[in-house]
């Protein structure tokens, strides 16, 4: 199988014409990020458009270039005003759950968690984050998905979940608004659609991407300096439902109201009994 995926990227090479003179300082630089995986700029290109066409989500990436793909648990930002706690998660990296746990101290009256922009993560931290305030509960429905990309490089094409074994800190009873927009999607959709489905706060902001895959990465067996993004998953609302077309917001609203807006719901709400 292999050997049909390389010679099918030999045509696509094929059909590639010869860059003008003034790109070759973009393919010299291009050439530098795959630099020690034994790939050049066309090459990857080429067979990262062919995998795409077996998985939307399918590349290859060089195996340096992954920690800056995740993104790190600094991108966390916490402020507390009134006792009121705003998150506000830029993804969801390792250590994004025990980060937020750290700040649940003191007398918090209520919590916005603010994930707009959030282009998701690891799901496994963002099933943490939702059992903060959820417990231990269902936080999404994952369905396993055969990858023909995984079986194009000798990989098991059912791929392995990452299991989330760490019991956070409960938050059952303060009020929760939860912030998203059409650019949060993927771990943070988990997050708001499990927070819905078990009516445990109020989401507000705009209608959300609607991204229901789930993605792992892992070395390719005959070349550990290249890294295989694939779908494993097809993921559904905890209850059942449909994520396909993202998730509607209990409140639309958008602007520079939008979290005083969250602020006044948690003032108003009071705590859970």
């Amino acid at each position: 199988m292999l050997g049909v995926l390389m010679r099918t990227l030999a045509v696509l090479l094929a059909l590639f014409v010869s860059s003008p003179m003034d790109s070759r300082v973009f393919h010299a630089r291009a050439d530098d990020y795959w630099a020690g995986t034994g790939m050049t700029f066309e090459t990857a290109q080429a067979l990262n458009a062919h995998l795409k066409t077996m998985d939307p989500y399918a590349e290859l990436v060089p195996r340096a270039r992954v920690q800056a793909l995740l993104g790190d648990a600094t991108d966390i930002q916490i402020r507390e005003r009134d006792a009121i706690l705003n998150i506000r998660l830029g993804r969801f990296a390792r250590g994004t759950c025990r980060a937020i746990e750290s700040h649940l101290g003191g007398k918090i009256v209520g919590v916005v968690l603010d994930l707009r922009g959030n282009p998701g993560g690891y799901l496994e931290e963002a099933e943490c984050v939702a059992r903060i305030f959820l417990g231990p509960r269902e936080i999404v429905r994952k369905h396993p998905v055969p990858s023909r990309v995984a079986k194009s490089f000798g990989l098991p094409m059912l791929g392995p979940f990452a299991e989330n074994s760490i019991v956070p800190r409960l938050l059952s009873d303060l009020p929760l608004v939860v912030v998203i927009d059409g650019h949060s999607k993927s771990a943070s959709e988990v997050v708001a659609a499990a927070i819905q489905d078990y009516r445990r706060g109020t989401l507000i902001g705009q209608h959300s991407f609607g991204k229901d895959t789930s993605q792992i990465l892992e070395p390719l067996p005959t070349n550990d300096q290249l890294i295989l993004v694939r779908t494993v998953a097809r993921l559904k609302r905890p209850l059942g439902g449909d994520r396909t077309h993202g998730i509607e917001p209990d409140i639309k609203i958008t602007g520079p109201d939008l979290l005083t807006r969250a602020r006044n719901i948690i003032l108003r709400d009071g705590p859970r009994t």
